[in-house]
């Protein structure tokens, strides 16, 4: 998976920006372009984080669609001038304030990290005022939770000299799929204010979301 990404990263135009303190980033419209080979094992494993979701959520697999997910590359930081851009950027926060369709976030680390080299994963407990808990990646680990408040966190910085930190994060859309016949009788023809009310509550949802959502 990092030489698949790396190789999308190297095709990229010259005059690509990225903003200061974000991850170098590859999306999934991004990696199909960039070698089958690649592209196919990076949807194969997406795959089977979209199922650890799955059992983490305890609903059915239908449930569960990705709001967001990418290739991402964290690098040190080596001009001091850049320093409190890319720390503003790494500020503690919860993944729902970002998007409120990201109900559950998660991350596979494809590269190892501690704190010698930064990249590790802090939750912060606001009722202690302290850090609860500290992990450090090894390759292939995988951490999963509820993207709330209940679970502010920060990625902590790579620094000079360490290997660059590679993971493949993602964030979780929670909804059940929309019944289009039901929803359909609800809104044309409806017999009861429940029926509305269902309209009301799921038409937005009909009309902007995915096709996957409706069966």
């Amino acid at each position: 998976l990092i030489a698949h990404a790396e190789r999308a990263l190297k095709l990229r135009p010259a005059d690509h920006k990225v903003e200061v303190g974000r991850p170098l980033e590859v999306e999934l419209a991004e990696s199909a372009q960039r070698g089958r080979r690649g592209h196919l094992l990076y949807m194969y494993v997406s795959e089977r984080l979209r199922r650890l979701v799955v059992l983490a959520a305890g609903v059915p697999a239908s449930w569960v669609r990705f709001a967001y997910h990418m290739l991402a590359r964290r690098d040190a930081v080596q001009d001091s001038s850049l320093a409190d851009a890319e720390r503003k950027a790494r500020t503690l926060h919860s993944d729902e304030s970002s998007l409120p369709q990201f109900h559950y976030s998660g991350v596979l680390w494809l590269t190892a990290h501690d704190s010698t080299t930064g990249g590790q994963l802090q939750f912060w407990d606001a009722d202690e005022g302290a850090w609860r808990l500290t992990v450090s990646p090894r390759v292939g680990q995988v951490a999963i939770f509820t993207s709330g408040w209940e679970n502010m966190h920060q990625v902590t910085g790579v620094r000079p000299g360490g290997p660059s930190r590679w993971a493949l994060p993602l964030f979780a859309t929670i909804a059940p799929p929309l019944n289009a016949t039901v929803l359909a009788q609800a809104c044309a023809r409806p017999t009861s204010q429940e029926e509305w009310a269902h309209c009301e509550q799921h038409r937005t949802q009909l009309l902007n979301g995915p096709e996957e959502d409706i069966w």
